[in-house]
């Protein structure tokens, strides 16, 4: 029996756009320790984004407290959550 797992991700960088309607998005993110840096997968909410206000209040919007963090994110709609196995048996 094989089992085959086709999956192609397309992450959107955060420099070049963000989520369209706030909810929940699979996250890259970035910690930048001495020892180097170090990325993690995880789910996070998105808030909507305005310079302005993440200017008066970063917590308060975009990916909260973890928004410096985020360097890519991925709808939870997205294939990757409908993805497929292809189960063959020889």
């Amino acid at each position: 029996m094989d089992y085959y797992n086709e999956v192609r991700i397309k992450w959107i960088p955060v420099n070049e756009r963000y989520p369209d309607n706030p909810g929940q998005v699979l996250c890259t993110y970035r910690y930048d320790y001495e020892s180097g840096p170090e990325y993690e997968i995880g789910i996070g909410e998105y808030w909507g984004f305005s310079e302005v206000l993440y200017k008066e209040n970063p917590e308060a919007c975009g990916f909260g407290s973890m928004h410096k963090n985020v360097i890519a994110w991925l709808s939870c709609q997205s294939h990757l959550f409908r993805m497929q196995c292809k189960y063959r048996e020889k």
